[in-house]
């Protein structure tokens, strides 16, 4: 491309192919498959075909395209003959060889990657294309993804292009977080709301690189760019730093503390914001009996207190606990308690991968504290901080104790 083209680079073009493997996976879905490539400066009489009949198991054979076979205005088109038909029981399915571990041999194996139709796994698969994807079928061609569109589709769309169920979203809370990125070139790096993950499988945001969904990303709603990093294209990293999304977080702070919206959920996102290093204004960070506090009512409920218990993170089930799994919906938090809720995750460096982080909730509370109480003893132990049906639950806590 260089030699043949050397002021191709000056015009910005960037190309998605990194490893140069990424076509061999065609033979995933099927043995039979065709390449037919026409310059978009030669006559249609000079297009190519490239037909494997077997796979890799044998060499494929070079010969002209027909003229109904060559791209009309250039380009490359591949054709794959899939193992077996895809559509099945109202969902979609791929048929591929795979090795039994049981008996070592070679069989066919469905997977069901539960989509509906192949218009769906595209917009899944490419949400934020740079050029537009069609699929055609016996009823006709369909626009399934439009170039750019994601920066333009409504923000429910987009949610459901990369959290695929969005019942239990609030269309106005969607509507009013879901905002641009912008790096510190003004150039557009990402478009999403923040929205705190309580898991993996609750995760709605999508790191793409050249418009493909590479992985998810937690606590986003949408998507941000970024760059792959393994060949099986499953592994990135974003393009954002705090930096970069530092302005951004505080809009969403400034619009979370406008809406009536779950004070648990809003919590959660301000220790996103305060990692982004974005300030939370007058968003809630503990909660004591059921009642929410930001930093001003915190300062002002521990005011004329001698002493207070705070738990960090969910009480949830443990294994010495003298109650059931099944019985810990029950459980209810001492009135007396202080509860800082936490996050696993990141939605910088190694995005997706859930791990250990600082509370950044908590180092607020910690610091204001201090500045309520000027002499403060700091202990930690382990104290009962609810009951399950009567029955004491007990973690560790932090013991914050006003000296003199």
């Amino acid at each position: 491309m260089v030699e043949e083209f050397p002021g191709l680079a000056a015009t910005g073009i960037k190309p998605i192919g990194r490893f140069g493997i990424g076509f061999f996976s065609v033979f995933m879905l099927g043995d039979v498959v065709n390449v037919i490539s026409r310059r978009h400066d030669d006559a249609s009489s000079n297009a190519l075909k490239l037909t494997f009949g077997n796979g890799l198991a044998s060499r494929p054979i070079l010969s002209p395209a027909t003229s109904s076979e060559a791209p009309k205005l250039g380009g490359t088109i591949v054709e794959i003959k899939l193992k077996g038909n895809p559509n099945s029981d109202g969902k979609f399915e791929f048929i591929t060889d795979r090795v039994d571990d049981s008996n070592m041999f070679s069989t066919l194996g469905r997977y069901d990657v539960n989509f509906s139709s192949l218009e769906e796994l595209v917009e899944y698969l490419v949400p934020a294309s740079e050029v537009t994807l069609c699929v055609v079928t016996d009823a006709g061609a369909t626009a399934v993804v439009t170039a750019g569109d994601w920066l333009t589709i409504s923000a429910m769309a987009l949610a459901k292009r990369t959290r695929r169920s969005i019942a239990s979203l609030r269309p106005d809370v969607v509507n009013t977080l879901t905002c641009p990125i912008s790096d510190v070139g003004g150039d557009l790096v990402g478009r999403a709301a923040l929205w705190p993950s309580y898991g993996s499988s609750d995760r709605g945001g999508v790191l793409t690189a050249g418009g493909f969904r590479i992985q998810a990303v937690p606590h986003l709603l949408g998507i941000i760019r970024g760059e792959v990093q393994t060949a099986a294209r499953d592994s990135g990293r974003a393009i954002v730093s705090l930096d970069i999304l530092k302005p951004w977080a505080g809009e969403q702070s400034t619009a979370l503390s406008k809406l009536e919206f779950d004070s648990g959920r809003k919590a959660l996102s301000a220790e996103i914001i305060l990692e982004c290093g974005a300030d939370i204004r007058s968003l809630p960070i503990i909660s004591r009996g059921g009642v929410w506090y930001n930093m001003k009512d915190f300062a002002a409920a521990i005011l004329t207190e001698k002493e207070i218990l705070i738990h960090v993170g969910d009480v949830e089930y443990d294994e010495d606990d003298s109650v059931p799994e099944s019985s810990f919906d029950a459980f209810e938090p001492l009135e007396s308690i202080f509860l800082v809720p936490t996050l696993s995750g990141s939605i910088t460096g190694k995005v997706g991968r859930y791990r250990s982080r600082p509370s950044h909730l908590f180092a607020m509370v910690r610091a204001i504290i201090d500045r309520t109480w000027k002499d403060v003893e700091e202990t930690d132990d382990h104290e009962v901080v609810g009951h399950v049906n009567y029955t004491d639950i007990i973690r560790s806590v932090y013991i914050f104790q006003k000296a003199g």
